[in-house]
Order: structure tokens, then C-alpha cells, then sequence
């Protein structure tokens, strides 16, 4: 199997040891062979090094040990998430027992998959994030499983950018097609305890993705439920978007600096490759690269080849380097701003304005009428969309279910009745299992009382379907 290299990035030395010792337990018959390295993450510490320094481990499984009540670990996370070189890393949050409903769902719209409460035994700890690795780890679950098919309700967060009386923004994982009717509910934007029925009018590309989800989707309210209540903002939050290139961590350092000073909304990304999806969801206005002369000079083509396929051609690329750029190399690019040696703040800064303007000028009622949601508005930042499953098979671990729509993996949901759990689709193991509706998960994110109910249903199930036959 090769090396398998974990870091695990918290303060809790007992844990750590005790969730060593249940990895090398449960994979000792895989012939791996585990690298674990730590990182300390305390109250003054600097998000952009931790993140710079994690980069340096390539790590291929990440365990995070949250203390939600530090700020810090919230833009460490989002850093993470929105990062394209740790996309496809497994990133386990551990929390403890009796963190509120918003509490999670705000760790997970970080962009964590998977959440592990530490008062239940660490198997599921070791187990989930094994489920998410490009390399096939083969651990089958030892635990009575049971088949039984079970109707139940999915429910799975939709992402908020903007809202009108009758409409809605929505960012998601999970497509949609025109005219698709879907049921949402959120009593905080609608007042109510119910759901309403919401009509698909089109996939919305015109200023991208604001929170680094695959599809962006305008909904239309059903007429017959009373329209949404706001007062309408005067200036709307802010929309033009730059995207930070550090090839060096210069620019991630000397960012933080004036970070509360910017007037724009920002992506880092420390590397772009000729597959990046990042031009494609995030359709940046602005560009700015750091690094050192020959990076730089090697990335721009490929960044303008992502431009013109995606029909970004005028995007203005700001350079900066502590070398002297070869202006003979550069003739050959367009829009090309050299800032030398200084990070170009005052210069990006006035570039966002003069985007502002013309955009404005362009779309005059592009902002009427719509009230844009900010992140930290958890009480309206999403709604939840409901699903029909049913539940075909089911261990204390992980279930098989059924789904009309297929469900791309990596998806997470809620399920509340016949108990109450997170769950994520991950791959099919079974090679005959070609069904498209047929969807696996594993389930997270449950106390050791939700766990005991867990058990308690396979139970259930396994003696109905045994008085049933």
C-alpha cells in the first residue's frame, strides 16, 4: 500500500496518541505504513502559517481538533476549503459533545465533510476519512448490519448568496435541472415552520460562485406562498473578485495585514494547473500573482489560457516579485500590470473601484431589489432542501439507500427519523452495484446517545424484516 502521511493539528496530546494507536489497529492488516506529524493550533495562532506550513507536509488525511469558540479556526478552515490543492484531502473536524445545531452547520459550510464528537469510540474517527482517499483502503466494518427498506426524509443545505421577495440565490454540489421543483425550508427567511415549494428557472454564471460550490442556481417562491420580508440593502455587499495566486506565501502573510481594509471578496490559491476549476466557478474580475521571477513568468500562460476558455480575457493579472520581471517576456500578454518588488495593495485597490464602476454602469439594476447574505448570517445564510430516500441496508457505521435523483458523492445530509445523524456519500465499493439511484454513506457527526439509537434501530429493523419473512 505505500505510506500513508496523517497530521493531526489541535492541543490534545491524550487524544492524538489514543487515535494513533486505533489507526495502526485498524489498518495493520493493509500494509501501510503511517507518518504522523502535528501542528499546534493556539489562541494567537497565525491562520497563514499554519495553513503554509500544513501545504509543506502534503499531507494525505488531515485531522482537525476545532475549538469553535477561537475565530482563527474558522478562516484557517475556509483557507482549506477553498484551496484547490487540498480539495480532494480528507479533513476529519473533532469537535466535543454538545456543540448546537449552528455551531456545526457553520463547520461544515467551511467546507469540512466530516465531523467526529469526541465521546464515542474512534473507529468512525479512522473509518470515514479512509472512505475518501483516491487510494483504496479495503477495511470492512465488523458491526451487524442489517437490510430493510426504510422511507425517510434527506435534508441537504443549499448555500444563500442573494435573495428577492420572491426568488432565490442558491450555490450547491448537487445539480438541478430547469423547471425542477424542489421543497425549501428556513422559518428565520420565511417565517414559517414549513416548507415551500421552489421552481428552478436557470443555472446563475453571471458573477460565478461567491462560496466555492460546483453550481449556482436562481429559484422562483410558488406564487401562492406570501412573498419574503427584508428591507432592501443601499449598497450591496461586496461583489468584484479577486483571486490571490502565492506561489512564495508573501502575499498570504502581507494580506493579513490589511485584510480588514478590502473592498473586494478574495480566493487564495497557491498553485494553478492546466485543469483548475477555479476559473470556471469563481470567474475572477482581478489577478494577482507573487512568486519569484520564474514562476511567475512560467504561470501566466496558463493562467491566460484559463481566461480565454472561459471568456475572461480582460481580466487585468497584477505581478509582483522581489526579482526584476524580463519586460522582453511579458510583451507578449495582455493586461499585465508588473507592481515589482511591493505587494500591490493600493493599486488593487483602486482597480476593484474602477470594476465597480463600469459593472454598475453596465447592470444598473443588477442590485435592485435583492438583499445579499453574508456568511456570518448562519440564521439566514442557507435553506434546507428535503429528499425522499429509503434506506436499503445499514450498519452502526456507514448505510446503503435509494434516491430518485442521483446524489453526487462527497455530498452531506441530515437525516432525522429513524434517528438522527449526518451523513456523506461516498464511492460504491461493490463492482455490481451499477445502480445510479442506489447511493452510499457514511454516517458522522452523532453523539454516543445518537450512536446507541443507531443501534438500537438496526435492532428494530433486523426484527421486523425476520417476523416479516
Amino acid at each position: 500500500m505505500g505510506n500513508l502521511k496523517i497530521v493531526y493539528i489541535g492541543n490534545e496530546g491524550r487524544f492524538y496518541e489514543k487515535l494513533r494507536q486505533e489507526f495502526a489497529e485498524i489498518t495493520k492488516s493493509q500494509h501501510v505504513t503511517t507518518i504522523w506529524e502535528t501542528l499546534n493550533f493556539l489562541v494567537d495562532s497565525n491562520p497563514q502559517k499554519l495553513f503554509w506550513s500544513l501545504r509543506e507536509r502534503s499531507p494525505h488525511i488531515i485531522y482537525l481538533d476545532i475549538n469553535p469558540d477561537n475565530p482563527a479556526w474558522f478562516y484557517f478552515l475556509k483557507l482549506l476549503h477553498r484551496s484547490e490543492e487540498f480539495k480532494k484531502i480528507p479533513k476529519v473536524g473533532l469537535i466535543s459533545k454538545g456543540l448546537k445545531r449552528n455551531v456545526t452547520n457553520s463547520l461544515l459550510m467551511t467546507g469540512l465533510r466530516l465531523l467526529y464528537v469526541k465521546d464515542i469510540g474512534l473507529f468512525d474517527a479512522v473509518y470515514n476519512p479512509l472512505n475518501l482517499l483516491e487510494k483504496i483502503i479495503d477495511i470492512r466494518p465488523r458491526f451487524f448490519k442489517t437490510t430493510a427498506e426504510r422511507p425517510t426524509k434527506a435534508y441537504q443545505d443549499l448555500r444563500i448568496s442573494y435573495r428577492t421577495k420572491r426568488r432565490l440565490g442558491v450555490e450547491s454540489n448537487t445539480p438541478f435541472k430547469d423547471n425542477d421543483i424542489i421543497k425549501l425550508s428556513n422559518p428565520v427567511l420565511f417565517n414559517k415552520l414549513i416548507q415551500i415549494p421552489f421552481q428552478v428557472t436557470k443555472e446563475e454564471r453571471s458573477l460565478g460562485s461567491y462560496y466555492h460550490y460546483r453550481y449556482c442556481y436562481e429559484l422562483k417562491m410558488d406564487p401562492e406562498f406570501s412573498p419574503m420580508e427584508f428591507q432592501e440593502q443601499e449598497s450591496p455587499i461586496q461583489f468584484i473578485k479577486v483571486l490571490f495566486i502565492d506561489l512564495d506565501g508573501r502575499l498570504l502573510n502581507e494580506f493579513n495585514k490589511d485584510a480588514h481594509k478590502v473592498n473586494f471578496v478574495y480566493n487564495f490559491q497557491t498553485s494553478i494547473k492546466k485543469d483548475s476549476f477555479i476559473f470556471q466557478r469563481y470567474r475572477p474580475q482581478i489577478i494577482i500573482i507573487s512568486g519569484q521571477q520564474d514562476e511567475v513568468q512560467d504561470l501566466i500562460p496558463i493562467v491566460q489560457q484559463h481566461l480565454n476558455t472561459n471568456k475572461l480575457i480582460k481580466t487585468p493579472i497584477l505581478l509582483s516579485s522581489p526579482d526584476e520581471f524580463d519586460e522582453q517576456k511579458l510583451k507578449g500578454h495582455h493586461n499585465i500590470i508588473n507592481a515589482g518588488a511591493s505587494i500591490p495593495f493600493k493599486v488593487l485597490n483602486q482597480l476593484v473601484q474602477l470594476k465597480k464602476s463600469h459593472f454598475m454602469k453596465e447592470n444598473p439594476d443588477f442590485f435592485k431589489g435583492k438583499e445579499y447574505i453574508k456568511l456570518k448570517s448562519i440564521e439566514k445564510n442557507h435553506v434546507q432542501f428535503e429528499r425522499d430516500i429509503t434506506i436499503l441496508s445499514i450498519n452502526e457505521v456507514e448505510l446503503t439507500f435509494r434516491s430518485k435523483e442521483k446524489i453526487p458523492n462527497w455530498t452531506n445530509l441530515l437525516i432525522k427519523d429513524p434517528f438522527y445523524a449526518l451523513l456523506l456519500t461516498v464511492p460504491k465499493r461493490e463492482l455490481g452495484f451499477n445502480d445510479e439511484s442506489v447511493h452510499r454513506a457514511v454516517i458522522h457527526g452523532v453523539t454516543e446517545e445518537q450512536k446507541a439509537k443507531i443501534r438500537l434501530c438496526i435492532n428494530k429493523m433486523f426484527i421486523e424484516v425476520k417476523e416479516s419473512n
